[in-house]
């Protein structure tokens, strides 16, 4: 997100190309919404639970994916193709089990936005103790991933690169953007990629929709109709399908996987609401609240690692209000 000492003079910018160039001003506020932030700071105990982690991902085995950046622009105007140099590359991390056997199977962790994969390594241990193996990711423009902008076309496009050399998976854990990025690759809702098949999901504090998203955003700079129409008229070129259509309830329905969905009803970035909306009706889709968690805390708590795991391994947990 933008920050707020830069905010007004975005938003005078933004209120000036709305009237002069609304298609320029349009781009560019797409190019910075596709541009991560540098990462927040951290509180005292999450810098100290950071530096655990980080510490940890030293005894995995780091691998660096080379990829195209696929037919998406990484510059306003710069249109990048299928047949682009592979100069840009996706870190993950490799995390073995002390036995590897023929029934060890592949659990992914996605981070989410300004996040990184560290920030995920509190599902490891329980995993690893469960016979998987464990691959977490840095995102693109992300931890030590290479890139300077990220949307999911470019997700999906590095992460489909990555299943083609690490699959089959048989679940993914997501937190936040990333269950939006998980959503997208089990459903097969960009036309240009293959459905990841998975056994099963797991999505934290996910957003439901990415046009909530967009609008807050073009609020939040201050676009006019005009030029927010422009601004969600960029994402078909890129993804293949209009922006009113990644609905993550759609996407849960067309992936059709046993999917768990663990939010905080007092999360304040990404509303509680949507999670009921993402479950409602849903034959494969489980809710379970976590009150008190909030946004990030989430990823933290020892329920919600061992809810995860019960769930990857196969348990049925029930929805309790």
């Amino acid at each position: 997100m933008v920050k707020s000492f830069n905010l007004k003079a975005l938003r005078l910018a933004v209120r000036v190309g709305n009237i002069v160039a609304p298609g320029l001003a349009a781009k560019a506020t797409f190019k910075l919404f596709c541009t991560p932030p540098r990462p927040r700071r951290l509180s005292q105990k999450e810098a100290a639970m950071t530096q655990r982690a980080e510490q940890r991902l030293a005894s995995a085995r780091a691998m660096d994916l080379p990829y195209r950046k696929g037919p998406y622009f990484d510059d306003v105007g710069r249109d990048q193709t299928r047949d682009a140099p592979r100069d840009e590359t996706l870190r993950y991390y490799v995390f073995e089990p002390e036995m590897v056997t023929a029934d060890t199977q592949t659990v992914v962790l996605l981070h989410g936005w300004t996040g990184k994969s560290a920030f995920m390594l509190g599902f490891v241990g329980p995993l690893l103790a469960k016979n998987f193996r464990v691959l977490a990711v840095d995102l693109p423009a992300h931890g030590a991933s290479s890139a300077r902008q990220l949307h999911l076309p470019k997700a999906a496009n590095a992460l489909s690169e990555l299943h083609q050399q690490t699959g089959p998976w048989h679940s993914i854990i997501a937190h936040s953007f990333g269950g939006a990025v998980a959503c997208v690759l089990v459903s097969g809702f960009i036309p240009s990629f293959a459905k990841v098949p998975l056994k099963r999901l797991v999505l934290i504090a996910t957003p439901h929709s990415m046009q909530w998203i967009f609008h807050g955003f073009g609020r939040a700079v201050g676009l006019n109709q005009r030029s927010q129409a422009l601004f969600d008229g960029l994402v078909r070129p890129l993804a293949g399908r209009p922006l009113d259509e990644f609905e993550s309830k759609d996407m849960l329905r067309a992936a059709d996987v046993p999917t768990l969905i663990m939010h905080a009803p007092d999360d304040k970035e990404v509303p509680y609401s949507g999670a009921e909306l993402m479950a409602d009706g849903q034959r494969c889709v489980t809710l379970l609240p976590m009150p008190g968690l909030g946004h990030r805390r989430i990823l933290y708590a020892a329920k919600t690692i061992r809810a995860a795991t019960a769930f990857v391994c196969g348990a049925d947990l029930e929805y309790s209000p």
